[in-house]
């Protein structure tokens, strides 16, 4: 079947939709991966990466098997509709990401199979929206290939760059909702495509930006409620930090009256008090930040635990710079 040339505004409209669309798909992808290193281990965060493709391959086979509902004079019909469903889906399925208990299958029993596919269906399910989106765009409104799919690679890279700065400059979840509206815009451009003013898609982007800047300012952000460590399921009022970047989440707890922790105490090590508080990287790697009130000999605790092992093989000091700086400078007197 032969296609008449769209006319270069109308081009133009569909690269467009579908730049952004591929630009969120692969936001959500790596998004998706800082996710799951949270609320599962780091092995399976690769997960992301699996339903992605495999989304995306189901989303392209339904519109091959789909026949005339998705004809090529449907197409252009369609699209606005498929990319305001994948916005949607995009930022539910975060939202349900966070609030479902990530199972871990040790037994093989049924309950935690079925647990666990449920679990993958709804992470696949926005990457399958998002394949039909792009199957249409690519193969059934007849636009000049070469055009869109230069579009759909660039999106692709420009998102993996975005997503960078939106987890430095907000959180998980402002980001996710940042992308769905970049996926609401897609559908606009979709709309505009097929000649329609695209009023739905465009209230739709609106609402999901204004939620991504309610959420990034607000004292209370939406986040993940069951991290793969259990203690901190509920720790909500106990948290005093918490925030997203590039390459982690970490979260702080207030901080408590204690005693010194060791990584490992010698047999005559003393039991110093302090205050403490308890840090946590991607939901369980943990470590203690102990207060200090800048008094070398305060630290003294120190050299009984193991982790200084390596400085007494070596017979040097961590703080030798600083601490001899002043003799070098010269004391009165």
């Amino acid at each position: 079947m032969s296609f008449a040339s769209p006319a270069p505004r109308q081009v133009t409209w569909l690269a467009a939709g579908l730049f952004l669309v591929t630009l969120a798909t692969l936001m959500l992808e790596v998004l998706d991966t800082r996710l799951l290193s949270v609320i599962t281990w780091y092995h399976l965060s690769f997960l992301a990466v699996s339903v992605a493709m495999l989304g995306m391959a189901a989303g392209a086979v339904i519109v091959f098997a789909g026949g005339e509902l998705f004809a090529p004079h449907r197409a252009v019909r369609i699209l606005p509709g498929a990319g305001i469903a994948f916005a949607l889906a995009l930022a539910f399925s975060h939202v349900a990401n966070l609030a479902i208990p990530f199972p871990a299958v040790q037994g093989g029993a049924p309950s935690e199979v079925v647990a666990l596919g449920v679990a993958i269906l709804v992470l696949t399910l926005p990457f399958v929206l998002s394949g039909i989106v792009v199957t249409l765009a690519l193969t059934r409104t007849g636009g000049p290939i070469g055009w869109l799919y230069g579009a759909d690679l660039l999106g692709a890279a420009v998102g993996c760059l975005a997503i960078i700065a939106l987890l430095e400059m907000t959180d998980i979840t402002s980001t996710a909702l940042a992308s769905a509206g970049v996926a609401a815009i897609g559908a606009y451009c979709f709309a505009r495509h097929a000649g329609s003013r695209g009023w739905a898609a465009a209230v739709l982007a609106a609402a999901l930006l204004a939620a991504t800047a309610v959420n990034a300012v607000a004292d209370r952000r939406l986040g993940v409620m069951y991290p793969k460590s259990r203690s901190l399921w509920g720790a909500g009022n106990a948290i005093d930090y918490s925030e997203w970047n590039a390459h982690s989440n970490v979260i702080v707890r207030k901080p408590t009256d204690g005693t010194v922790f060791y990584w490992g105490a010698a047999a005559n090590a003393p039991e110093v008090p302090v205050r403490v508080a308890v840090a946590a990287i991607d939901g369980d790697a943990g470590t203690v930040i102990t207060e200090w009130d800048g008094d070398p000999e305060s630290l003294r605790w120190v050299q009984y635990d193991v982790t200084t092992l390596p400085y007494r093989l070596r017979r040097g000091d961590i703080a030798d710079a600083t601490s001899s700086a002043p003799s070098r400078r010269g004391t009165p007197g």
